[in-house]
Parts: C-alpha cells; sequence; structure tokens
C-alpha cells in the first residue's frame, strides 16, 4: 500500500481522510471498498506528497551543488 512506502501511520491516514484506522486497515486488506471520495483525496493527497518530496530533492541538489569561480575579465 502506499501508505506504508511514504511512511505514514494508518491513524494519520485515518484522520486525514475522516475515517478510521479500522477502515484503512479493510482497504488494505481488501475487505472493504475504498469511498470514490477518499480514493480521489487519497490519490490527490499521493501526487501532492510525491511532487513534494521531489521539489525537496532538486532543492537540497541546488543547493549542495558547488559553484562554479566566477571568470576573471
Amino acid at each position: 500500500m502506499k501508505r506504508k512506502a511514504i511512511g505514514k501511520r494508518a491513524v494519520d491516514l485515518a484522520q486525514e481522510l475522516d475515517s478510521t484506522p479500522e477502515t484503512i486497515s479493510r482497504w488494505e486488506n481488501g475487505k472493504a471498498e475504498i469511498e470514490s471520495r477518499l480514493s480521489c483525496c487519497w490519490l490527490l493527497w499521493s501526487k501532492i506528497k510525491s511532487e513534494a518530496q521531489h521539489n525537496e530533492q532538486l532543492i537540497r541538489a541546488l543547493h549542495d551543488k558547488p559553484e562554479k569561480p566566477a571568470r576573471s575579465a
């Protein structure tokens, strides 16, 4: 499940989606269908989180990149 891949606890995800940890568990184990509104929220949240992590990596890489010395004229 994507939740574990991004290090999200079931209780935290449940709170964000206005659900319960038990419901999250049922979704993960295939014992319940994810409601469409929650599915959309989860997909959107995953996309935003993924992009934020990617942007953070880019910023870190740019910050750590040594600057070239200025050319003297």
